[in-house]
């Protein structure tokens, strides 16, 4: 898994230092094409776009996504199979999950779901998340949350500024000319 989070940091910072290096590279003699304030304008846009791309990478790799965490309320009680199973020192494998008047015990994390959420397991990381979108393999983590919750932000922000970062590279006529 840590292999999949460093090729993940890789690609968001070479896509960093490419959209954001080539243009201040080609702009070195900038001054004097741009008059005024242009192309310092310009430029903290790029930064910016930048530092944006920066602290969603570190959101998306450090912030928790959801995970459902064990405690007294979320682990007992225990269904009536998984005593079973437990009783006889048997694994748990193979055992489904149990449904109980809406709840679901999660029979790989041994926990409760809570009631009328959108949990699911996800099993490269072996948790339970909410509102789990899916299991990233470029950054090794799980995307989780609805809209804007749990990490979901910065892997929004993440796409969002480097769509931008590509716009600004490609460019229109206008910011040719003042970048170039």
């Amino acid at each position: 898994m840590r292999s999949q989070a460093t090729t993940g940091t890789v690609v968001v910072l070479s896509l960093i230092a490419l959209l954001a290096g080539s243009p201040h590279l080609r702009a070195v003699g900038c001054p004097s094409k741009v008059p005024g304030l242009g192309c310092n304008v310009g430029f903290a846009l790029l930064y910016i776009e930048s530092i944006l791309a920066l602290v969603c990478l570190c959101g998306l790799m450090w912030a928790d996504p959801g995970t459902l965490k064990r405690s007294q309320e979320r682990c007992f009680p225990l269904p009536q199979s998984v005593l079973d199973r437990l009783r006889l020192q048997q694994p748990l494998a193979g055992l489904e999950n149990v449904y109980e008047g809406g709840n679901v015990y999660c029979v790989r994390c041994c926990i409760w779901r809570p009631d009328g959420t959108k949990a699911h397991h996800c099993s490269i990381c072996e948790r339970c998340v909410l509102d789990f979108d899916h299991h990233c393999g470029v950054f090794g983590r799980c995307i989780a949350g609805r809209g804007w919750r749990g990490n979901m932000c910065f892997y929004k922000g993440i796409l969002v500024s480097e769509a931008y970062g590509l716009a600004t590279e490609q460019g229109d006529e206008t910011t040719k000319r003042y970048l170039l």
